[in-house]
């Protein structure tokens, strides 16, 4: 029970902007060349330049590559999106942008 009190305490010291997207929302994950500094999570190479329909987001942990074991990551907005042919794909805010429908 200490370490919820503790959790607890400290809420309100952590501040966390909304999510960009939404569940359900129809989006593109943008590829690697329409970024200037791509943020972690990466998606998988074969889903960028793709559209998706957003399945879950939630906050992630990112490890920075460059960091020593003893230093920390960042939480990261990150969403799963469904791929129709390809499945879900873990990928973080940067990497996403508003898509269009497809014509009827």
């Amino acid at each position: 029970m200490q370490k919820h009190e503790e959790l607890q305490k400290h809420k309100d010291e952590v501040t966390v902007a909304p999510p960009k997207f939404q569940s359900c929302q129809l989006v593109r994950i943008k590829k690697e060349s329409e970024l200037e500094n791509p943020d972690g999570p990466n998606p998988s190479e074969f889903a960028m330049g793709k559209s998706g329909v957003i399945e879950m987001e939630g906050m992630v942990y990112v490890r920075n590559p460059d960091q020593e074991s003893t230093e920390e990551g960042t939480m990261e907005q990150a969403y799963f999106v469904r791929i129709e042919g390809i499945g879900p794909v873990l990928t973080g805010e940067d990497w996403l942008e508003d898509a269009e429908p497809p014509p009827r």
